[in-house]
């Protein structure tokens, strides 16, 4: 679970009184902490360090939100900060919201201008109460902005260390399971507990890869807060119920230590058990280890179903089948297909042009022979 930036408006209004004043905020300040702002830095070395970026990212956000407005109005983006004033032409526009912004660029950002709020009052036409107002809607709206950024920041960083307790930290290209892969996921983000899955088929059909392309699609629309994937879980279920506290970073030593059953239901995990015929081969075993993880998002891939696993009691377990593709005339045809595209491509490319005729020459073959070693008879019989 993301906990939301702690950051006030307040916070944020502090921050901009000392950037207008160059005054310091320290190392305390919450804008410090926030990764948005520090970047790859894990902390700053420096009270300086920390005001010179805090101020650069807010001056930032500030032109960045004004130019939007202003492009809303059809006006030109400001480029530099030394273009010249437009508060008056933004005034004029009656458009609440690029008030507020041009107002912070200008009292905040633009500092060397030196405009007190008389100044302000003077240019644009409108009361100091006004102004006011437009200040104090300006910084909620940067306030929302920095908090928003935040969290897109912490969803990046989230997703990237889940990605890491996987095998690849990139998904794989997966061909012709769109419908499995629906089916998959359907059971894995039910609302309707357990989500267990036992994915099953032959050896080389593409189990692994299956599974690691829908752990990283659950990662990237799921709001997961942990990953674990265990290999060849073959051993007792309790050392395979340690390998998983292990790999979920859940300490096993402190006392009073709740037990992992009760620790899950307070995180949305997922635990990936890869090659496990072993495991949905001792009944007792499997059964001690569906109780423990039994509302984490479970996936079990091995080579054949148990038939323990499909008459167990109170205990629901969902089974899919992962069978061998067969090729169909429809595959030559695409194929057919994208070689007219590239032909097009080489008659007004010369360079290009040689060497796709030799790749057109070659790749039937080639193609050919992998599939011929991989589906045997099954693709020499098959139409196409």
């Amino acid at each position: 679970m993301i906990v939301k930036p702690p950051v006030e408006v307040e916070s944020v209004r502090t921050a901009l009184e000392a950037m207008r004043h160059a005054k310091s905020l320290g190392l305390v300040h919450p804008l410090a902490h926030f990764l948005s702002i520090r970047g790859n830095a894990r902390q700053f070395g420096s009270a300086a360090e920390a005001d010179t970026t805090i101020f650069r990212s807010l001056s930032h956000i500030i032109r960045q939100r004004l130019n939007h407005q202003r492009s809303i109005v059809a006006l030109p983006t400001i480029t530099s900060y030394r273009d010249r004033v437009t508060l008056l032409e933004d005034y004029h526009q009656r458009n609440p919201e690029l008030e507020a912004w041009s107002l912070l660029f200008y009292r905040y950002v633009r500092v060397d201008l030196a405009l007190p709020m008389d100044d302000l009052e003077k240019i644009t036409g409108q009361p100091k109460r006004t102004l006011n107002r437009r200040q104090a809607t300006g910084v909620a709206r940067l306030t929302q902005a920095l908090i928003q950024r935040e969290e897109r920041t912490r969803a990046r960083y989230r997703q990237a260390t889940l990605r890491a307790q996987l095998p690849l930290p990139y998904a794989p290209q997966l061909f012709g399971r769109d419908e499995l892969i629906d089916i998959a996921w359907q059971t894995l983000t039910s609302t309707v507990y357990p989500r267990h899955l036992l994915l099953y088929g032959p050896s080389g059909v593409g189990k692994t890869s299956f599974a690691l392309a829908l752990a990283h699609r659950l990662i990237d629309e799921q709001p997961l807060d942990n990953v674990a994937w265990i290999d060849q879980p073959d051993f007792g279920a309790e050392i395979l119920i340690e390998r998983i506290r292990a790999a979920l970073g859940i300490a096993v030593s402190i006392p009073y230590e709740p037990p992992l059953a009760s620790q899950l239901q307070l995180s949305d995990t997922l635990i990936v058990l890869n090659h496990a015929q072993t495991l949905i081969d001792d009944p007792d075993a499997a059964n001690t280890v569906l109780k423990t993880l039994g509302t984490a998002r479970l996936l079990v891939v091995a080579e054949h179903p148990s038939t323990y696993f499909t008459e167990m009691g109170q205990l629901r377990w969902h089974t899919l089948p992962m069978r061998r593709q067969k090729l169909v005339p429809g595959k030559w045809k695409m194929w057919s297909d994208l070689t007219r595209s590239f032909d097009k491509l080489a008659e007004n490319h010369v360079p290009f042009r040689s060497r796709w005729r030799w790749a057109v020459a070659i790749a039937p073959a080639l193609f050919h022979r992998k599939c011929t070693r991989r589906f045997g008879a099954n693709y020499q019989n098959s139409p196409g």
